[in-house]
């Protein structure tokens, strides 16, 4: 297993909410489609068409209990459209983020293009999609856009977090992850590793990061 795969195992998500935002195959959906139960929820957001078939087409075969939600659409800071970009030969690198996508060029892969909705999480929990216990993020550079459409819903409700980070140089990642940083802990949160470790410095190199409100101290 990997390191991903055995935090996973560690996770108790019977009976609750789960948001997989960039599903890409499914892979993390199968697991919380499980791991949630007949009581829980799985909300599944995969803007790329053909990834979303192919996570729709896994979750149909296994006929889980929980009756995924699966929407086309990208979550970013604000609602609208924006032009994805992902190389040919790997779809899972799909990014919204043209930095990255020139880092991509740069290296001399052959990336395809497509227009994608955007939706923010605020907007999909106003709607009337169930609020968040546990959201799993992987959106290749676009992390902290994510996490600012949905801050009044972190700030209101909490969900637990888990998300990989990405850049397109080292000097691009240790921003991302500065400003990620800044912004939940604003919003009250701590950020951990996957071994459930502090994660102090802004620029520790880390490639995920599980992030939970501080915990209040009983008077």
């Amino acid at each position: 297993l990997t390191e991903e795969e055995r935090f996973y195992q560690t996770l108790d998500l019977r009976g609750k909410t789960v948001y997989d935002i960039g599903s890409y195959e499914g892979i993390f959906s199968l697991f919380a489609a499980r791991a949630v139960g007949p009581t829980g929820h799985l909300i599944v957001c995969e803007p790329n068409p053909e990834s979303l078939r192919r996570t729709s087409t896994n979750l149909l075969l296994n006929n889980f209990d929980c009756h995924p939600v699966v929407k086309n659409v990208a979550l970013g800071e604000e609602p609208g459209e924006l032009k994805m970009f992902y190389p040919l030969r790997e779809p899972a690198r799909a990014t919204l983020d043209a930095t990255l996508a020139e880092a991509y060029r740069r290296h001399g892969e052959s990336l395809a293009t497509c227009t994608v909705e955007v939706a923010t999480l605020d907007t999909l929990v106003a709607g009337g999609l169930p609020v968040p216990d546990f959201v799993k993020i992987d959106t290749e550079g676009f992390e902290l856009n994510v996490l600012k459409g949905g801050m009044k819903t972190l700030a209101a409700f909490g969900p637990e977090l888990f998300m990989e980070l990405h850049g397109s140089s080292p000097e691009n990642w240790r921003s991302n992850r500065a400003a990620i940083h800044a912004l939940l802990e604003l919003l009250g949160y701590e950020t951990l590793n996957m071994n459930r470790q502090p994660v102090v410095a802004e620029t520790q190199h880390v490639s995920h990061l599980y992030c939970k409100k501080h915990t209040q101290a009983t008077p």
